[in-house]
């Protein structure tokens, strides 16, 4: 006896978790693409062109995913690339197969590079201000402990050379020091 098992998970469902965007930023999504290079998740940066009913509802040149990001995950590669996304711009796209009953989707998450660098720039700048203050703070305080420990060597000499000369003037002219 054989039986077929048919299991039919909503739209709704997949988009609630596929449109999860938590720390992916302004440029960042992630999106389900089948074998046929269509979409079976919408996509949270164009839902008007890019969603399951726009992609089965058009062709897939204008509607569907075809990126060498989603050619390897179909071809059974995991990898991370910067690349054109389907939206034209430079993306970095994570991608790996996802094994759906005997056929195989790509799972690919992009965020746009100039996003990545933005935040690279601004990590880097705020970096940079930290370790330069840190590093006046740390010169000063070097330059007032040196400038202490110079200045009471200094009072101490002064202060053994006035009394030696004090005492020479004084009339002891076999006063002895040690300045």
């Amino acid at each position: 006896p054989a039986g077929i098992l048919v299991l039919q998970i909503s739209i709704d469902s997949i988009d609630a978790v596929m449109g999860n965007r938590s720390g992916m930023g302004r440029t960042g999504e992630t999106y389900l693409v089948g074998s046929d290079r269509r979409l079976r998740s919408d996509s949270a940066l164009a839902p008007a062109t890019h969603s399951v009913v726009a992609s089965f509802g058009g062709s897939t040149a204008e509607n569907g995913v075809d990126t060498p990001a989603v050619a390897s995950a179909l071809a059974g590669k995991s990898d991370r690339l910067v690349l054109d996304g389907y939206r034209g711009t430079r993306v970095l796209s994570a991608f790996a197969p996802l094994a759906v009953g005997p056929g195989t989707w790509a799972i690919v998450a992009e965020i746009e590079e100039g996003e990545i660098e933005k935040g690279i720039d601004n990590a880097l700048s705020d970096s940079f201000i930290v370790m330069l203050v840190v590093s006046s703070i740390s010169v000063l305080l070097l330059a007032l402990f040196l400038a202490a420990v110079i200045g009471r060597y200094v009072r101490i000499v002064s202060g053994e050379f006035q009394a030696l000369t004090g005492q020479v003037l004084a009339g002891n002219l076999a006063a002895k020091g040690d300045p």
